[in-house]
């Protein structure tokens, strides 16, 4: 599969889930990141509780599907850091969801949400849209919070 064919059809699924659902298509988005990391948990290994660990693991399995060349994660303040990708495959799709207002394929984030729910009983929210410089470097802001039980 070409990327260019990869990157149509999910600006025509997202597009899609936004058409039918409105902002309830972000929930189909977080809701794929918890079956996903339901799917891979055991090959990820996770043994870490701590929440930069975790989500440095999470990034590495992305590496290594070829999803991101690498990612980085960089604590800004307290409960706040920034979550970078170096060539994710889906910036086309992505940049041009995110300025038509649509759900985006937060791939990677939903995955790394997810661990963080079930690994560190965190959660955590992305503040604002992301950046997507046009090296193909893009970065999220990140808040994170404890969990209630």
């Amino acid at each position: 599969m070409s990327l260019e064919f990869f990157n149509a059809e999910l600006y025509c699924i997202y597009t899609a889930m936004t058409r039918l659902h409105g902002e309830k298509a972000w929930d189909i988005v977080w809701l794929s990141g918890e079956i996903l990391f339901e799917d891979v948990e055991k090959e990820l290994n996770i043994t870490e509780t701590e929440p930069v660990a975790v989500l440095r693991k999470v990034g590495d399995w992305f590496a290594r599907m070829g999803y991101v060349s690498r990612t980085d994660f960089v604590v800004i303040g307290e409960n706040m850091l920034e979550y970078h990708l170096y060539d994710p495959l889906i910036i086309p799709a992505a940049r041009r969801l995110i300025d038509e207002g649509s759900a985006a394929p937060h791939f990677s984030t939903s995955l790394m949400f997810a661990a963080l729910k079930k690994k560190c009983g965190m959660g955590a929210e992305m503040i604002g849209d992301p950046t997507i410089l046009p090296d193909r470097h893009a970065w999220e802001v990140w808040r994170l919070f404890k969990l209630e039980k």
